[in-house]
């Protein structure tokens, strides 16, 4: 009997149709589902994600863009990026690279670090 059920789950196996499901069926699949879901939307209205559902977000949204509150941030990091400071910097990184890693050079020049053996 076992191997009776053995034979037809081997032949159900080899004699299963090929599956068709190809990347474009399967995008064309998840875009219906949500237009189906969500009919009252345009298809642009799916670029803008969840603020196309809630209109409070999306007028929050659109606000945060008009006025980014990060730009202030973004002006002060540049009167702090002095010449001074970029020079800081740079030694210091000198100084990480020659204290601290060993470097190889390969035959074409690229600096590669060393590789730990026991």
């Amino acid at each position: 009997m076992t191997k009776l059920l053995f034979w037809l789950l081997v032949l159900g196996l080899f004699s299963a149709a090929p599956s068709t499901a190809t990347p474009l069926n399967d995008q064309r699949t998840l875009q219906q589902h949500f237009f189906t879901q969500f009919p009252t939307l345009s298809r642009q209205d799916f670029a803008n994600g969840v603020y196309a559902l809630d209109p409070d977000a999306k007028q929050s949204w659109l606000a945060i863009e008009q006025f980014p509150p990060y730009e202030i941030a973004i002006d002060r990091g540049k009167k702090t990026s002095s010449p001074r400071l970029k020079m800081v910097n740079a030694i210091r990184t000198v100084s990480l690279i020659i204290n601290r890693v060993s470097v190889n050079t390969t035959r074409t020049g690229i600096l590669k670090p060393k590789r730990w053996s026991p």
